[in-house]
């Protein structure tokens, strides 16, 4: 029987490129998740209403 990868969905108001420690935090632990085959979706607000993907590692 195949393993599903774990599945992982973070929502926080600070994701970087905003500075401080939940952006900083959010961003390392979805890229740690990642790396071990998570699957992470992060969910933000962003001012100026623009989505922008992320791949997990803080980009």
């Amino acid at each position: 029987m195949a393993t599903r990868p774990l599945k992982v969905c973070f929502v926080t108001g600070e994701y970087p490129p905003d500075e401080g420690g939940v952006a900083d935090y959010t961003a390392c632990l979805s890229a740690a998740l990642a790396a071990q085959g998570a699957v992470v979706d992060v969910v933000t607000a962003r001012g100026s209403g623009a989505a922008r993907p992320a791949n997990g590692a803080g980009d």
